[in-house]
């Protein structure tokens, strides 16, 4: 494993390798060409057109996908901060999975979304699950399934579960504490969490109220058809022989 994210410039990576996908009625992407122009323009700069600049809702998915990971128990590991390339190296492809359990030959991608985001997420996750396929999510949630795609590829893995997950109100002084003890280099990426708590703002940070129609903690496992397998990787080997130094 690399804990190098220069793996990230120049390559395509799993959170973005949906642009490069066709659309629900089968047509190009309108932002497959541009993405891959911008792959062109990190090469020649040597670095990330991205400057990293984290807002708050990525830093309450940071935080609680520490938490869901231990939830879900020892057998569950978090990758941490690493970016993986594929196992072909000719190919410019990479990722930075969120977790995996390797007892069971999964890949895992945790989603900790503000309300809205989190219903129609957990909707659309039910959706497929009733159909048992992930057909349905191409339509409804591209980028969510071609990044679970993606670092399954990578990490080798046969099975995805998605992972949605937001706290009950009855977990808030938990999080509170936690977010108020964290150590991490990062503590101050989370100071509007204890503070919200503290301060009785709930409603600035996202919760659920117990007993309603949501849980905090939903689980979806499908498995990764070759069929979807190779849906990706051909729009991937494509758009490598549109991608010049």
């Amino acid at each position: 494993m690399s804990l190098d994210h220069k793996l990230r410039f120049g390559n395509f990576t799993s959170s973005e390798v949906y642009k490069l996908m066709p659309t629900a009625t089968g047509k190009v992407s309108a932002t497959r060409g541009t993405y891959i122009k911008e792959k062109q323009i990190e090469r020649r700069l040597k670095r990330s057109l991205d400057l990293s600049t984290k807002t708050q809702p990525m830093k309450w998915g940071k935080f609680c996908e520490r938490r869901v990971i231990q939830l879900m128990g020892t057998s569950y590991a978090s990758c941490g901060e690493v970016t993986l390339h594929h196992p072909n190296k000719e190919l410019p492809w990479a990722g930075s999975p969120d977790s995996e359990c390797k007892k069971e030959d999964v890949g895992v991608e945790v989603k900790c979304y503000e309300p809205k985001h989190f219903a129609e997420w957990n909707d659309a996750l039910d959706v497929a699950k009733k159909e048992s396929s992930l057909e349905s999510l191409k339509k409804s949630c591209p980028k969510e399934l071609w990044q679970g795609v993606s670092n399954c590829i990578i990490l080798g893995r046969k099975f995805i579960e998605f992972i949605a997950y937001m706290p009950y109100e009855s977990e808030l002084e938990q999080i509170c504490e936690a977010a108020e003890n964290w150590d991490g280099p990062d503590q101050v990426d989370y100071e509007f969490i204890f503070y919200a708590i503290k301060t009785g703002e709930i409603d600035k940070i996202p919760y659920l109220p117990d007993n309603g129609f949501y849980k905090n903690l939903n689980v979806f496992r499908f498995e990764v058809t070759k069929e979807i397998r190779k849906e990706l990787t051909d729009a991937v080997i494509q758009a490598t022989t549109e991608l010049t130094a």
